[in-house]
This record gives C-alpha cells, sequence and structure tokens, in this order.
C-alpha cells in the first residue's frame, strides 16, 4: 500500500509542477511574442542594410570602370558587379519583405512561426 501511496503522492506532485510551468508560460506569452517581433524586425532591418551595401558595391564597381575598359580586364570588378548586383537585389528585396511583414502584420509572423515550431519543433 506504500508503493501505491507514494505513487500517487509523485503523480499529485508532478501534475502540481506542469500546472505551474503552463501558468508561468502564459504569464509570459505576450512578453515572449514582443520580444520575437522585435528580434525578427532587427534581423530583417540588418538583412536590409547589408543587401543595400551588396548595392552599393556593385555600384561602386560599375563606376569605377573605366569607359574603354572591357570586364574581362579586371575580373574582380566583374565578380563585384555580378554578386552585388544578385545578393544585394534578393538580400534587400527579402528582408523589406520581412520588415514590411512584422511591422504590417505581426500577428501573422507569429503563427507562422509556432506553425514552423509545431511541424519542425524548432
Amino acid at each position: 500500500m506504500k508503493l501505491e501511496e507514494a505513487g500517487a503522492q509523485a503523480i499529485a506532485e508532478l501534475t502540481k509542477w506542469i500546472k505551474g510551468g503552463v501558468e508561468l508560460g502564459v504569464q509570459q506569452a505576450p512578453e515572449v511574442a514582443r520580444q520575437y517581433l522585435v528580434w525578427y524586425q532587427a534581423e530583417a532591418t540588418l538583412g536590409l542594410i547589408f543587401g543595400v551595401i551588396l548595392l552599393g558595391c556593385a555600384t561602386i564597381a560599375w563606376a569605377g570602370k573605366k569607359p574603354d575598359e572591357e570586364w574581362g580586364d579586371n575580373e574582380g570588378k566583374l565578380i563585384t558587379l555580378i554578386a552585388g548586383l544578385v545578393g544585394g537585389t534578393i538580400a534587400t528585396i527579402d528582408n523589406l519583405m520581412n520588415l514590411v511583414q512584422v511591422i504590417v502584420a505581426p500577428k501573422i509572423v507569429l503563427l507562422e512561426k509556432l506553425t514552423q515550431l509545431m511541424r519542425h519543433g524548432g
């Protein structure tokens, strides 16, 4: 009989501990959501800045080419131009879209993240 009582007591303590954890999670959820949105916005802003810098590098490479100079004469400028245009455009558009999304529809951002966490566990 002692083993059954100990088991019942352990289950009761575990249930109490789980309920306390759930209550804490519910209380902290709004702050966690706010912090996630701030982080997402900061991440998108930094990515946007990076994209603009890449586009700036492409512009500098383009402006640094002499009118009579062939691109084959200076492969570094050509690689910088291509990488800057492609990478800069992709990074700028993607992060601009993320930034607009977090400003205009923050609940959608949170729902997408929750869906991702439920599907993949992180």
